[in-house]
């Protein structure tokens, strides 16, 4: 123990000794280092070579563009100069500047309607022109419709019986039909007045502005000419008329075969011929009755009584009452 305690009494010595000079070697660098401190303290005060170049260089480039600066105003006032003298003075006495606010007001309230009203006049003018475009559409649409109408006004023209023969189309188809009646009738029609006359149709219009197509006329026999059919007397006429019914009659039923004409109804006409025309105008009903057709007469020629006797006859009596008897 007391050698353990004398090897600790020993280091404890060392110890000390060592902590001693570490504090000196501490106070030393301490030393060094303020000095240390106070050398670039003393050296960051004085710039470089190169930062006062640089700061000169810099100042004289701003001094330059003070320099060019000046002279630039220098211009721009002796040219504001030149135009103050060469402008004329705007009155010869100040104006009064309550009068002049006046009229500024004046015109900024006539600024504002004339805003507003360029602002209606604008719009008005979008609508005109959206107006314009759609009749540029119609104008074109118009044009079209113009060629097509050209077009078919021509041919309804034409139809309507504007053309060379003035024969319009209806009465063009129906003088087709009337050619096959005229066929069939001018049968009778040479029957009833002993193959004298036959109808056919007129060629060309009547004259004036008159169309053709459906105008009769009569051709004589005893002379070979064309003549109207208005000359025929009034019994001739009503002979023509039947012969006409007569035809028109078989016509039908040729085109429409599951049509049968049975019977024909005759109403007066016969009280206009004479004995004789009578008589073949009655051998014409028998020739045709004989056919299967059953022939209708009215009328109050009591020459037919004898003629006819089977037929429903009519009488008044003295109080005015009609009655019916069949005779047979």
């Amino acid at each position: 123990a007391r050698a353990r305690l004398e090897e600790l009494r020993k280091e404890r010595e060392q110890l000390s000794s060592g902590g001693a000079q570490a504090r000196e070697a501490v106070s030393a660098l301490e030393a060094q280092a303020a000095e240390l401190e106070r050398q670039a303290a003393e050296s960051a005060g004085k710039p470089s070579a190169a930062d006062l170049s640089k700061q000169a260089a810099e100042k004289r480039q701003a001094r330059k563009s003070l320099e060019e600066t000046a002279v630039s105003l220098l211009k721009q006032v002796e040219k504001a100069k030149e135009s103050l003298a060469a402008f004329p003075a705007p009155w010869e006495e100040p104006p009064v500047l309550e009068s002049l606010r006046q009229q500024a007001e004046a015109l900024r309230a006539k600024n504002l309607e004339s805003a507003k009203a360029l602002a209606r006049e604008g719009a008005e003018l979008k609508a005109e022109r959206e107006r314009l475009s759609q009749l540029a559409e119609l104008q074109e649409k118009l044009g079209d419709l113009e060629a097509v109408y050209s077009r078919v006004a021509k041919l309804s023209r034409l139809l309507s019986g504007n053309n060379p023969r003035k024969l319009p189309v209806l009465q063009y188809v129906l003088s087709v039909t009337l050619d096959q009646v005229l066929v069939s009738a001018n049968h009778f029609f040479s029957v009833l007045s002993r193959g004298r006359y036959a109808l056919r149709l007129m060629e060309g219009p009547k004259g004036g502005n008159a169309y053709a197509g459906l105008d009769l006329e009569v051709l004589d026999g005893a002379s070979m000419l064309p003549r109207s059919i208005e000359t025929l007397s009034g019994g001739e006429q009503f002979l023509a008329s039947l012969s006409l019914a007569f035809g028109l009659s078989d016509v039908i039923q040729s085109h429409a075969g599951a049509v049968e004409l049975e019977s024909i109804f005759i109403d007066e006409g016969f009280g206009s011929l004479d004995a004789e025309t009578l008589d073949t105008a009655m051998k014409a009903l028998s020739m045709l009755r004989s056919s299967g057709r059953l022939i209708g007469i009215i009328s109050h020629v009591s020459e037919l009584q004898t003629r006819i006797p089977s037929r429903i006859q009519i009488t008044r009596d003295s109080g005015g009452f009609s009655h019916a008897q069949v005779r047979l």
